[in-house]
């Protein structure tokens, strides 16, 4: 699954010690899992702390002599834009249990192909603003 993420098509030797090396790096900087391989899809790498991993990273896709095109399927196929945060989730909850199915049914649809890129999915993206909300399932 790791390596789907990574679009590492090829097995080679040093590829459990890259997918260890970037596990740390979002551990240690407290990276958003997923938005973290949807940036490496973009090669706009804004995070200075994936910098030096995206150099790695890219020598080992090169290494593979596959067509990008091809790499960044794979990628698309195993990286969702749409991510059903857990605040969304209870903001969606909450409206629906005061009768309110609007915020429900807009979650619904962009969940419908999360893999997808679609129009309005900004605030599927990040996590919680609030410093101070907490999940218990690691989201």
């Amino acid at each position: 699954m790791m390596k789907k993420k990574l679009g590492l098509i090829t097995d080679e030797l040093e590829d459990a010690v890259l997918i260890k090396e970037l596990l740390d790096i979002m551990e240690k900087n407290k990276l958003d899992y997923t938005n973290t391989f949807r940036e490496l899809m973009n090669e706009n790498i804004t995070d200075e702390n994936l910098k030096n991993f995206y150099s790695k990273w890219k020598i080992r896709i090169d290494k593979q002599n596959r067509d990008k095109q091809e790499v960044l399927t794979l990628m698309s196929k195993n990286n969702p834009v749409v991510i059903p945060r857990n605040h969304k989730v209870e903001e969606a909850l909450k409206a629906a249990n005061e009768d309110d199915l609007e915020i429900m049914n807009r979650l619904l649809s962009k969940l419908d192909n999360p893999y997808d890129e679609q129009k309005g999915i900004d605030d599927y993206q990040s996590p919680s603003s609030d410093e101070s909300y907490q999940t218990f399932c690691g989201t």
